[in-house]
């Protein structure tokens, strides 16, 4: 998952998605991946896709335990982006503000990449 957030960084998204999709073949449930896929989804205007990866990574990482989420700065953004980009600004804000994460930032509930 951490390669390919790299690649995507570095602008090689196909790199990227291939390794993706082997996790999703290999079916390895893992939030950040679905964030992942879900950004190249929003990227290349498939806002179904990307919606249906985003509501996964939320789904995965609200059902987690507040101790191993909180402790995880890559999950808490991965969640905090995903709600976000679902429409639910409370949720994301909420992410935002654990105390573990050190960035905290106001989130409109009118911006949606989907």
């Amino acid at each position: 998952v951490s390669r390919a957030a790299v690649l995507i960084s570095t602008g090689k998204h196909a790199d990227a998605a291939k390794i993706l999709a082997q996790l999703k073949e290999a079916k390895v449930i893992e939030p950040r991946a679905s964030f992942l896929r879900a950004t190249l989804e929003s990227a290349n205007g498939n806002a179904k896709l990307a919606k249906d990866e985003f509501s996964q990574a939320v789904n995965l990482i609200d059902a987690m335990a507040p101790g191993p989420r909180s402790g995880s700065e890559p999950l808490l953004l991965a969640g905090a982006l995903s709600h976000r980009a679902l429409g639910n600004a409370q949720k994301a804000r909420e992410y935002l503000d654990t105390p573990d994460l050190a960035i905290s930032t106001q989130i409109s509930p009118t911006t949606s990449p989907i």
